[in-house]
C-alpha cells in the first residue's frame, strides 16, 4: 500500500507544474467565455436595423470655390444596424449625408457618399444605397 506522503510527493514538481497550468488554462478561458458572453449579448443578439429613405445628399464643396454641381442620384437610402432603442432614438434631421467635392476633379465622376451622425452616437454598422454618386459639374 502506497502512503499519502509518496502520492503527494513524489513527482511533487511535475504536480505543482501541472495544478498550476491548469488553473491558468481555467482562468483563462473562463475570463473568455464571459467576455465572449458579454459581446453577443451587447451587439449580435439585440441588432436590429433600421431603414431611412430618400435622404437627400448635400454637396460639401471649398468656399471660394465658383462651380456649381449636380448629383445624380439626388436622394439615398441608409440601413442602421444597432442596438433598437438606439436606433429609434436617431431623427431623420440628426442624419447628414453628403458628398465631399473639395477636391473633385472631371476625369472620375463618381464620388462616395459619407453619412455623420450629429448626436454623436454611433451605429455598429451603416451602408448607404447607393454607396456611390455622380457628379456633373454645370456649365454657367
Amino acid at each position: 500500500m502506497i502512503s499519502w506522503r509518496q502520492l503527494i510527493f513524489h513527482n511533487f514538481w511535475l504536480k505543482l507544474f501541472s495544478l498550476v497550468l491548469a488553473g491558468l488554462i481555467w482562468f483563462i478561458v473562463n475570463f473568455d467565455l464571459q467576455n465572449s458572453a458579454a459581446f453577443t449579448n451587447d451587439v449580435l443578439k439585440g441588432n436590429e436595423e433600421e431603414l431611412m429613405t430618400n435622404i437627400t445628399v448635400a454637396v460639401l464643396s471649398s468656399p471660394g470655390d465658383p462651380r456649381r454641381f449636380t448629383i445624380q442620384p439626388p436622394n439615398v437610402n441608409l440601413v442602421l444596424s444597432g442596438r433598437g432603442a438606439m436606433l429609434r432614438s436617431i431623427n431623420p434631421g440628426e442624419v447628414r449625408v453628403f458628398v465631399d467635392l473639395r477636391g473633385f476633379k472631371k476625369p472620375d465622376p463618381t464620388e462616395p457618399v459619407l453619412v455623420n451622425l450629429l448626436s454623436g452616437r454611433s451605429a455598429n454598422s451603416l451602408r448607404v444605397i447607393p454607396a456611390v454618386v455622380t457628379v456633373q459639374e454645370l456649365r454657367n
